[in-house]
């Protein structure tokens, strides 16, 4: 039995994550449409989502996480096969970088959006400043666990979906330092000549993804 939910945090949405995905995401729910959020763990973006007067239903594999979402409300799935509705709204934040099959993931995400729904992903970005200067040393790259990291241009030529917006941002606000906690860290490392991982970040090294359905 998967106990993911006990590794996370379950910090309101609108207090661990950055402004500017907080201001994103609730522009998209204010039109109050039905959300499926996957990789949800306990329910934190549903939450959110649900403040808005959205529907809520979330797809996690973990048993725990599924009981702690249930218990709020929210409709709780376990795959993909046993969702039947069709959702103006799928999310999936921290999730792309764990898939073997990003293709068949969006293709599963394509089939339970409604013409012009919103595929909205938050990951890393493998071509921001701080990854390209940490290389094969950049933080965000764990395997077994953070294995892939599509780029915009990925994103840009996808034929099912069309890439709305790209919102430079971090993992959590946890992550955006200031300007003197991040020289004073680089100074840090450069006198004891560690090699930089990526943290602290010099910018925003994730993105905020909106994709609407294109239908074929």
């Amino acid at each position: 039995m998967s106990r993911a939910g006990e590794r996370w945090s379950r910090v309101p949405f609108e207090q661990l994550k950055t402004p500017e995905v907080v201001r994103a995401m609730s522009l998209v729910f204010r039109d109050k449409g039905r959300v499926l959020d996957v990789g949800c763990n306990t329910g934190e973006l549903l939450d959110f989502a649900r403040k808005f007067g959205c529907v809520t239903s979330g797809l996690e594999y973990s048993d725990d996480s599924r009981e702690v979402i249930r218990g709020k409300g929210h409709t709780p799935y376990q795959t993909f096969d046993e969702v039947s509705d069709q959702f103006e709204i799928i999310t999936a934040f921290d999730l792309v970088e764990h898939l073997y099959d990003v293709p068949a993931f969006l293709s599963n995400c394509h089939s339970k959006l409604v013409n012009g729904g919103k595929l909205i992903l938050l990951t890393g970005d493998i071509q921001s400043v701080s990854a390209r200067a940490a290389g094969a040393h950049w933080w965000y790259v764990q395997y077994p666990e953070h294995i892939v990291f599509p780029s915009r241009f990925f994103f840009e030529s996808l034929s099912n979906f069309k890439l709305e917006n790209w919102v430079p941002t971090y993992a959590a606000a946890a992550y955006n330092y200031s300007f003197y906690r991040v020289l004073l860290s680089h100074l840090k490392r450069i006198l004891i000549m560690k090699k930089y991982n990526g943290l602290p970040s010099w910018s925003p090294d994730h993105a905020l993804i909106v994709l609407s359905k294109v239908d074929a």
